[in-house]
Parts: structure tokens; C-alpha cells; sequence
């Protein structure tokens, strides 16, 4: 589509940038991950799909989507999907997120998602974290969010409670609130999250950003379909390291690619690649176009991707020799990686019954 093709342009020189300033894969340095989000700040892309009169680039999904691939390639640990879900969100929230959002957009912020407080970190997820309004302060915030990814860096949180005869609210909470503690673990990834503990925090009326429904869902998707992107990208790099590997290792006189049962494997991946890439970057074109069945594509298309990044985490660790024999390669930190993803912005079992909700609907 010629549509794309300036997507693509600054997908390739994002690449470029990668490729020749941001180390190999496994863990980086603070300064490598500055001067990457530095380079995201300047091309735009922690706003990318915000519009223009918010502060942002006013690109698509679509845009979104050749970016978030090629940071996957590259195992790039910074927050980007964390940065594109709260832009979004404080986009929509429109003048209380001003201020937040232009350090965000800018690089010299990180807002993080404080949402999910048990296993789901899906918009219609339960929130137990209540919120009390108090005269003459505004909300008074108690409650736990667990697994905020990359909140070991942001400096304020977007946090969902409920006020007591009301649907959830999102507040805008500074890191150095008062009541607010944080309990910060690494992941199997290396990127690292925090529990948060609100015991009595309070923010004034201006923090209240809007209702979960109206901010946190249409952002829900559009990360959720970047999420994918990033798996398709990972899972690319995967394919190309095994293919490698297959092609060089030799067991019993032969290449182990020699053998049939291998390349059933790599070709089983490889399909399961193209399907998961097609089903996301239509995902994406819906999304920017703002189809009515959007929704529904996004939920497939997680479905799919989390089916491959499973599929190539298993075949790819067994095809170099197993887990003892892989864990010192490069491979694995895109392996672990992949895991991550399985359960980011809600697991296969919640986008089934997306599917089927939709299903019903029609």
C-alpha cells in the first residue's frame, strides 16, 4: 500500500539506528536505553498516534505497527508499549493528562499502567483499589496493583480504583505520593515491574482523568495490537537464528536441517509467523480506520500471535539442544521475551472469549 511506505520508511530507519547504536541482546547499559528513548522522543515516536493538537505526530496504528516489529527484532528493552498505552490514555483525558503527557511525548517522563490486580490486566478486569472523595483534597486512594511493568522507571502512575457507587475511575498519581509504596522484582525478560501499595494516598480533583471504559479500552487495543507486532518481530528473529543454526549444526555426518522432521518444524513456524503478521497488521489497518470489527481482529490476531510466540519459544529452544544448551545464547533473551508477551495485555483465554462475545453479538 503507498499508504505505508513513509510507515515503513521510518520503520527501516529505526532499524538503521538499532543496528548501528544499541548493543546485541541481553541485558544494556543505562546509557544504551538513554540514548535509544532519546532517539524515540526525537522521531516522534512516543506519541505516534496521538493527535497533532494533543502534542503528538497524529500517525496510525499502522505506523505503530512497523515500528513495534522492528523494535522486536532488536529485543529493544525500552518501555515503548508502556509509553503508547498511557499516551493514549492521557491523549484521551485531554487537559488533566496535558502536562504529563508533553514530558511523555518529550522523553523526560515515564508514566507506567497500574491496572491489573490479580492475574487479568484487561479493561474490564476487577478493581478492588477503592477511591473516597474528601472535601477540600479531592480522592483519597487505597488499595494494590500488582505487575506494573516498567514501574521501577516511571515517575507517575496512571491507577484505576473505584469510587463507591460508581464504574472505575483512573487518577494520575505521582510516584513520590505520600502513602504510595513500591515494591520492585525483576521479570523473566529483564525489563522488571513493581507492586504498588496505596494506603490512604490522596491527589487533588485535577488527578481524576476519566472513566476506565472510555480511556483504558480503546488504548487497551491499540497497545494490545502493537504488543503483537513486537511478537511477529521477536518471532522473526527467532526463525532466522534456528534456520542459522539448523543449517551449521551437524549430527551424524549430515546438517541437522538435513532432516525432514526439522524442516517440517521451521516450516510450521514460519506459517505460523505469516499468519500471526497478517492477522496483525490487519489488526492495525482496522484500527486506523476505525472499522467495526477492529475489536474482533485484535482479539484474533493476540490469539494468533500468542499460538506462535509458544510454538517458536518450544521449537527453537529444542532445535539448539534444549534448555542447558540455550540459555547462554542470545536466543533465549528473545525466548523469555516471548513468554512475556504470551501474558501481556491479556492472555489467550480472555481474547477466546472476546471472540466469542463477539460471535454471539452478530
Amino acid at each position: 500500500m503507498p499508504a505505508e511506505d513513509d510507515a515503513r520508511a521510518l520503520a527501516e530507519g529505526l532499524g538503521d539506528y538499532l543496528r548501528r547504536d544499541y548493543p546485541e541482546p541481553g541485558p544494556k547499559t543505562a546509557a544504551a536505553d538513554a540514548g535509544l528513548w532519546e532517539h524515540l522522543a526525537a522521531i516522534g515516536a512516543l506519541g505516534l498516534t496521538v493527535a497533532t493538537e494533543y502534542g503528538g505526530e497524529g500517525a496510525t496504528p499502522v505506523e505503530t505497527y512497523y515500528l513495534a516489529e522492528t523494535l522486536g527484532r532488536h529485543l529493544v528493552t525500552a518501555p515503548y508499549l508502556t509509553a503508547l498505552v498511557c499516551g493514549r490514555i492521557l491523549a484521551a483525558a485531554g487537559d488533566p493528562g496535558a502536562a504529563a503527557r508533553a514530558e511523555l511525548f518529550a522523553g523526560r517522563q515515564l508514566v507506567g499502567l497500574a491496572h491489573g490486580e490479580g492475574s487479568a490486566d484487561h479493561p474490564d478486569a476487577p478493581v478492588g483499589t477503592t477511591a473516597t472523595r474528601t472535601t477540600g483534597v479531592g480522592w483519597r486512594l487505597s488499595g494494590s496493583k500488582c505487575v506494573v511493568m516498567d514501574g521501577g522507571a516511571a515517575d507517575l502512575f496512571v491507577v484505576s480504583a473505584r469510587p463507591a457507587a460508581a464504574g472505575p475511575l483512573l487518577f494520575l498519581v505521582p510516584r513520590s505520593a505520600e502513602g504510595l509504596s513500591l515494591q520492585p522484582y525483576p521479570t523473566i525478560d529483564g525489563r522488571g515491574a513493581v507492586d504498588l501499595h496505596l494506603d490512604e494516598v490522596r491527589v487533588p480533583e485535577q488527578a481524576l482523568l476519566g472513566g476506565v471504559p472510555e480511556l483504558l479500552g480503546p488504548a487497551y487495543d491499540e497497545v494490545t495490537a502493537a504488543s503483537c507486532a513486537e511478537a511477529v518481530g521477536v518471532i522473526g528473529t527467532v526463525l532466522d537464528a534456528t534456520v542459522e543454526h539448523v543449517r551449521t549444526r551437524r549430527q551424524f555426518g549430515a546438517p541437522l536441517g538435513s532432516l525432514q522432521v526439522v524442516r517440517h518444524r521451521l516450516v510450521e513456524l514460519l506459517l505460523l509467523q505469516e499468519q500471526s503478521r497478517s492477522l496483525a497488521l490487519r489488526a492495525a489497518r482496522e484500527l486506523a480506520a476505525g472499522a467495526p470489527t477492529a475489536a474482533r481482529t485484535v482479539a484474533a490476531a493476540k490469539v494468533k500471535c500468542n499460538e506462535a510466540a509458544a510454538f517458536a519459544g518450544r521449537e527453537s529452544v529444542q532445535l539448539h539442544g534444549g534448555l542447558g544448551m540455550t540459555d547462554e545464547l542470545p536466543l533465549s533473551n528473545f525466548v523469555k521475551r516471548l513468554l512475556v508477551i504470551q501474558r501481556s495485555f491479556g492472555e489467550t483465554r480472555h481474547h477466546l472469549a472476546r471472540l466469542s462475545n463477539s460471535e454471539e453479538a452478530q
